[in-house]
């Protein structure tokens, strides 16, 4: 667990140790608010994650005028217009492409805002009256299959999160090693080639588990926040802070290790249909999605 997330959870684990004096109607309710902003946190942070990681995946190596000269004394044939507009243009064709790639995520990460802010700005009279709460519920549940459906794309590689920069690097810098002649440069060369093979597979693979295990300790907390709103008129303060406390232990064991990552996904989808098929929640969840929510 980052040192972000430990503060972000020690920061709620307080929110809730504060409430636990007071005990009524309000409390019960901006217990729940807490744990919207936290979700909307961890939320925000893991698809920040994942946008960072897309956008890295189509990056190049910054280039110097050194650097574009050789490529130009390599050239094959005389320079023309489209080589020039390539040339000109490339890096901000890269720039739109990966700024379509990570949309749907920049626009979920709206939707996540959007929805902790309909906490905010419910009346202060109201402390969240049963249907208010309700009217969350489809809201949180297709916001946590987002959330679910990105780290399953991470896990399949359907979503590719690398450091492009540093291949293409890796790449140059192996060929250059390749071509020299044999002896104890070369040897040295490509064990330093080598090396930079295995940190890069070790990066990537963190930058994917970053973004996986914060994606599914969001969601985590997403699932808590359908079951709270589900039953907030039959549950007591108590319960609410006893349902955090265990989201926060269950969040707390999701880890970069792979299996645990699995775990989290199989459970969390488990979780899922068991909520499409909840008798309460089923007419809900069949309900349209108005803009504004």
């Amino acid at each position: 667990m980052t040192r972000l997330m430990r503060k972000s959870l020690l920061w709620l684990a307080c929110s809730m140790l504060v409430l636990v004096v007071s005990g009524c109607t309000e409390e019960k309710a901006l217990a729940l608010q807490s744990a919207a902003v936290q979700y909307r946190d961890q939320a925000v942070r893991a698809l920040a994650l994942t946008a960072s990681g897309i956008r890295a995946a189509t990056a190049m190596p910054a280039g110097t005028a050194d650097e574009l000269a050789v490529k130009l004394k390599a050239m094959n044939r005389p320079m023309d217009v489209d080589t020039l507009e390539f040339l000109l243009t490339g890096d901000a064709e890269l720039a739109r492409a990966a700024g379509e790639a990570t949309r749907p995520l920049d626009e979920l990460r709206d939707r996540v805002v959007a929805f902790s802010a309909i906490f905010d700005n419910l009346p202060r009279g109201s402390y969240l009256a049963r249907e208010e709460v309700r009217r969350v519920i489809p809201v949180a549940f297709r916001m946590n299959q987002s959330l679910l459906n990105v780290a399953q794309q991470i896990e399949t590689g359907t979503i590719r999160i690398t450091d492009n920069a540093r291949r293409i690097e890796i790449i140059e810098d192996s060929n250059a090693a390749i071509a020299m002649p044999v002896g104890a440069q070369r040897d040295l060369a490509l064990q330093r080639a080598a090396r930079s093979v295995m940190d890069l597979s070790a990066r990537e693979r963190q930058m994917r588990m970053d973004a996986s295990v914060n994606l599914l300790q969001a969601a985590e907390i997403g699932n808590t926040l359908i079951g709270l709103a589900r039953n907030y008129d039959q549950v007591e303060l108590r319960d609410v802070l006893n349902a955090l406390n265990d989201a926060l232990t269950l969040t707390g064991r999701i880890s970069p290790e792979s299996k645990s990552i699995k775990q989290a996904l199989t459970r969390l989808h488990g979780a899922t249909k068991a909520w499409e098929e909840d008798t309460v929640l089923k007419p809900l969840l069949s309900q349209q999605i108005t803009r504004n929510e």
